[in-house]
Parts: C-alpha cells; structure tokens; sequence
C-alpha cells in the first residue's frame, strides 16, 4: 500500500482559517479532513480522523496487515494505532502516539506540513519501516524489517544516545533473552578479533574472510578515541553486565516502586552505574539490527528444530517489500526448507547485514565455487557443520557454548540444486527467514 497511489500534490490548501461571504470565521481544516476521510473510505485505507477546536486524532486500524510483521514491530494488532495532531496556526505537532511500537521515535519526526503530508510518511513508515534512517531520513542501502540507522557514524550515535528511541525500563524485560543474546555475539566478535589480532590498522571493508579481520561489523561509534577502534574499552564494557536475570530482577524492582516517578532515567543510573556505557551499546546493538528476532520457549510443531536445537528465535529478517514478493511467488511454486551455519563469530555482522546475495561484492566471504547466490543446505546437519564454534563465549550468557544457524524458506523454482548438498539462490526474493536456532 502506497500513499502516493492516493494523493496528488496540491489537492488541498492548507491555510487554517478563512471568512465565508457572511464574514464569519470558520477553520479550512473541517473539509481537507472531510475530504481526506472521503478519499481513505473510498479506497479502502483503514484511516479515520476525527478534527474538533484545531485537534486532529487520527486513527490506524491495523488488523488487515500481517500480523508476524505487526508484532516485529512491538505493536498489537488488536488495538488501532493512535495519533493526536495539534494544529496551531501552520505548525502540526504530533502529540499523545498510542501502539506505535518501535515506530514511535520515527513518527514523532514525521514531515509536518499538513495533515496529508503526516499521514502519507506515517504510511509510508508502516509499509517499509526499514527503508529509511530514523536519525537523518535518508533511505538505507539495505532495508530491513525494523527501523534502522543508516550507516553514518553520527546517527548510529545520535540513535543510541537518544533514550526515547529505546525505552530501556520497559524493552529489557520484555525482550531480555535478545539483549542477551546480541551481547554475547558482539562479546564472541571482540574476544575473537583481540585473540586473532591478524591485521594492523583493523580494516574498515570486509574483503577477506570474516574469521580474520572484519567480525565487529559494524563496530559501535561509541568506542571511537580520535578516530581509532578503543578494543579495550570495549571489552571492559561487555564483561560488566551481569546476567540479564539478574537485570531484570533488579529493573522490576525499580518498575514495581511507586516512590519512583521516572522508571525509565531510573534505570539508565542503574545500568550506568555497572557501568557508564552499558545503555549506549545496548541501544546500539538494537539499532543497527536490521532483523526482528523473539525469543521462543517451544518448536514443538517443528520436529527438524526441536530434535536439533536448545533454543530458538522466530526471525524476519526481509523488508515488508521482499515478504510481499515471497508470499506472491509462494502462490505460484513449491516451498521448500533450508538451512544456514557460519562460523559464530561472524553472527554480530550477519545480523546487521543479513543473510543476501554478496557474490562479486566487497562483502563476499568466502569463494562462490557453484556460483552467484545465497547459498542454503536443504539438510540441516550440513549447515551444522559450517556453524563453528570458537572456544569463545560470554559466560554470563543464557546461550553460553551454543552455536547457531539459520532456517529459511525456499522457493523451488529456477534456482541451482548442487546434488543434495546446497541451493544457490541468486534472487534474494526466492528466501525467507524464519529461525535462528542454537544448538550444542
């Protein structure tokens, strides 16, 4: 859904307020919301705005979308997301959002020339919310399923800084084994560089193999001193968390205390008191994760994962454009499952650069003996044997010794089969993700 296939520039004017022929004043906004409700019924838009006294309250009503995708935002597809626009003079300031997830942040940053202009980017966030860079607006390289920073150092920094962006009193307990696991994959990533210190200034491009000289990417800006990599300090900070159990306990207490007012600067002093960088870097490996990953207790329906792995995580890792074109070429051709292991260094980047189609590009890591494409094992113990461990873990962690592949989806059609050994997938709408999984 496009709100350009909607709206045309220069439909309506926008001055606040005129004089009918009696003299007598009445507020422009009455029929460009008139007409707008006209257009959103007309064309099957679930948009409705209410407009009184220079308030407009705009309702989305989000239960004919995807509701894997609606979850992967932190919103519930049970209650329509709400927004409320004051409209003083020719400012529209967006006040009071109601279940806008993860989007919140980016919304609050919305154009604000008028109440089109606001919807239109309020629709186009729902519709590729990975597509551009909440800091600067500007549109990412590659677009994932949750909002992301692009790849300039001053908004993964301004991004992780900011603490309305990640509510941290409230995402850590909710989502504490994800945290848990991020931190234990840029600790592996850190432990492993500065144990296989290879190459001397550590280079910024990944033109070797990841297992030498390019795990930490991307590095967090944060630990930068004049331009250099401060390895050391980072990995100070990774070994100051404690267990996220622990955590959790003690953020549940601060939440759970009514004498506490500010839940959530409350526990920022907690976390910098462990130590003054902690809430940076988790809001930063949150940020640059361009997959939505949940934590699952059971795949009890998926006899494959649950015979081969501890723990797993449902995952969506394409933009909802990608989805879209998966689900379109699903209704013409078989659907088959596959599987992904690498080395579990390389997991802190994988996850920031997804699982594509890098063949013939700087970000290519090993030789592409069958060809151009993704490459996926249609058994699973062979991506188990490339899912390597290093010796390396955080001993803090829930997924401590465990390595980790990738399950997919596959669409079986005119793609290269090498015996039963591998696919090679050349379109990357031909692939959806759907688990990460540990295993011993």
């Amino acid at each position: 859904m496009s709100s350009e296939d909607y709206f045309s520039e220069g439909d309506f004017e926008f001055d606040d307020f005129g004089f009918d022929d009696n003299n007598v004043k009445y507020d422009k906004n009455i029929a460009i919301v008139d007409k707008l409700n006209a257009e959103y019924r007309n064309n099957s838009i679930p948009i409705n705005i209410n407009y009184s006294n220079e308030i407009a309250n705009i309702t989305f009503n989000l239960n004919n979308l995807n509701p894997e995708y609606i979850q992967s935002l932190d919103m519930d597809i049970n209650k329509p997301l709400k927004i409320k626009v004051i409209i003083t003079g020719p400012n529209y300031e967006i006040r009071d959002i109601e279940n806008a997830g993860i989007l919140e942040y980016p919304i609050k940053r919305s154009k604000n020339d008028n109440l089109e202009t606001i919807i239109n980017s309020i629709l186009e966030w729902l519709n590729n919310p990975g597509k551009w860079c909440p800091i600067c607006g500007q549109e990412n390289i590659t677009a994932g399923s949750r909002p992301v920073t692009c790849s300039l150092a001053t908004c993964r920094f301004v991004a992780s800084e900011l603490t309305g962006l990640v509510n941290l009193s409230k995402y850590i307990p909710s989502h504490y084994q994800l945290i848990d696991l991020l931190w234990a994959l840029l600790y592996t990533a850190v432990k492993f560089k500065l144990d296989n210190d290879v190459l001397k200034p550590f280079p910024e491009g990944s033109t070797k193999s990841k297992r030498n000289n390019d795990v930490v990417d991307p590095f967090p800006e944060g630990f930068l001193r004049d331009g250099q990599k401060d390895w050391q300090l980072l990995d100070q900070v990774l070994k100051a968390l404690p267990r996220l159990e622990e955590v959790v306990q003690n953020i549940t207490i601060i939440n759970t205390n009514l004498e506490i007012i500010d839940k959530n600067t409350a526990v920022e002093n907690y976390l910098r008191a462990l130590n003054i960088n902690i809430p940076y870097l988790i809001r930063w490996l949150l940020g640059t994760l361009r997959a939505h990953l949940i934590y699952v207790s059971s795949t009890i329906n998926d006899t494959v994962l649950s015979s081969n792995c501890q723990k797993t995580f449902n995952m969506i890792a394409e933009s909802p454009e990608r989805m879209a074109a998966f689900q379109q070429l699903s209704l013409q051709y078989p659907v088959v499952d596959a599987y992904h292991g690498s080395p579990i260094e390389n997991w802190h980047s994988i996850l920031r650069h997804s699982l594509r189609n890098y063949s013939c590009t700087e970000r290519q890591l090993h030789g592409a003996a069958y060809g151009k494409g993704i490459y996926l094992a249609p058994n699973i113990n062979t991506a188990k044997g490339y899912a390597r461990g290093n010796g390396i873990s955080w001993d803090k962690s829930e997924f401590n010794g465990l390595r980790i592949l990738l399950k997919a989806q596959v669409i079986n059609y005119d793609i290269k089969t090498v015996n039963d050994f591998c696919y090679v997938i050349e379109d990357e709408n031909k692939v959806r993700i759907t688990a990460l999984c540990l295993f011993k």
